[in-house]
């Protein structure tokens, strides 16, 4: 029999982790702040040298998103944090549904509206961050946008108000006032599993199963503009205006799983890779779950960062420049919490 160690090693490398198709939503940048959910914390690290500004305990948080006037809007187990923008205070609203697979966006124009699509639904529903009538123990969405023939894969929120989304044979573009675009898939398209934004609004990074970015122009029958091949399957990817952040996990049955970060810039062209932490300790029992915990990747929509990081540990690299910003090691050590403010029970609503 091979030693204890052994069958360990052997236990991890044939863990097959697959892609990622929905982010776990727990970092977001502004132009002034990255913002960490760790496990009880909301954590703000200031840009200029990424170091902590603001920390606040609360109870459950689940997902974190930057909203378009500087702030952020924090799910929490059983209630919804406002950051206000201009003193980091928090304002406090009821919690809505949201599970873990659902996706969470801001408005694009309303720092108070919050977009949720849940798995599997054909709509996705609209939020506003207010006290309801008779303190209601739950917001109700103000707003339904259907997602007509949705065949369940993917659905994007694009910097124009509208959303993308995948029906079996079409992207369709719908806007808040029920105006629809089409574009028809080409059968040489593969399987789709997540859609990306560009600079451009009539444009869509598709990721498929042949492990390729190819970019579209969402024509009456989409258009193809360019191909960038990633080599392998992709954890997790992000895209900005500027960039593309791919997180690969290259395994192998004779070494130990290889983490890395590969950006690209809006064309594909490779600019850096850098190594990320290897897997953890696969003794412990919740050592599955540690190995991915912190690799959600995230641009900054307008500067040029790009973070990977979970609720214990954040890195953040230049997207230009390939320089690190800030380190795992000393992200680590940021997010642990020594003294730590608790939101006031009743914030004044903002």
């Amino acid at each position: 029999m091979a030693p204890p160690s052994a069958l360990v090693a052997l236990r991890s490398r044939k863990l097959t982790l697959g892609t990622r198709r929905v982010a776990p939503g727990r970092i977001a940048f502004t132009r002034r702040h990255l913002a960490i959910l760790t496990a009880t914390e909301l954590v703000l690290l200031e840009t200029k040298a990424f170091t902590v500004e603001r920390r606040f305990t609360l109870s459950a948080p689940r997902k974190v998103v930057a909203t378009v006037d500087g702030g952020f809007a924090v799910a929490d187990k059983d209630t919804t944090w406002r950051v206000v923008p201009q003193d980091l205070s928090l304002a406090r609203f009821p919690p809505f549904t949201l599970f873990a697979s659902s996706e969470l966006w801001a408005d694009r124009r309303d720092p108070l509206a919050l977009w949720v699509h849940h798995e599997g639904e054909a709509a996705i529903y609209l939020y506003r961050l207010e006290i309801p009538p008779a303190r209601h123990p739950l917001l109700a969405p103000t707003d339904r946008i259907e997602l007509l023939g949705h065949d369940g894969r993917v659905v994007l929120a694009l910097k124009d108000g509208s959303f993308a989304y995948t029906t079996e044979h079409e992207i369709r573009r719908v806007f808040p006032h029920g105006k629809v675009r089409s574009s028809e898939i080409p059968s040489s398209l593969g399987p789709l599993w997540r859609l990306l934004p560009t600079h451009r609004i009539d444009e869509v990074w598709t990721a498929t199963t042949a492990f390729d970015l190819e970019l579209w122009q969402l024509t009456p029958r989409l258009h193809p503009v360019r191909q960038l091949a990633l080599g392998g399957e992709p954890f997790e990817l992000a895209a900005s205006d500027r960039s593309l952040a791919v997180v690969r996990a290259v395994e192998s049955p004779t070494a130990p799983r290889a983490w890395s970060l590969v950006v690209y810039d809006d064309r594909g062209n490779e600019r850096f890779t850098v190594a990320l932490p290897p897997d953890p300790d696969p003794t412990t029992e919740d050592w599955v779950e540690r190995a991915v915990r912190d690799r959600e990747v995230v641009l900054a929509r307008i500067d040029p960062w790009v973070a990977v990081g979970g609720p214990t540990t954040v890195a953040v690299w230049h997207t230009e420049a390939g320089r690190p910003l800030l380190d795992a090691e000393r992200g680590a050590a940021l997010l642990v919490s020594a003294t730590v403010a608790a939101p006031s029970a009743e914030p004044p609503p903002r």
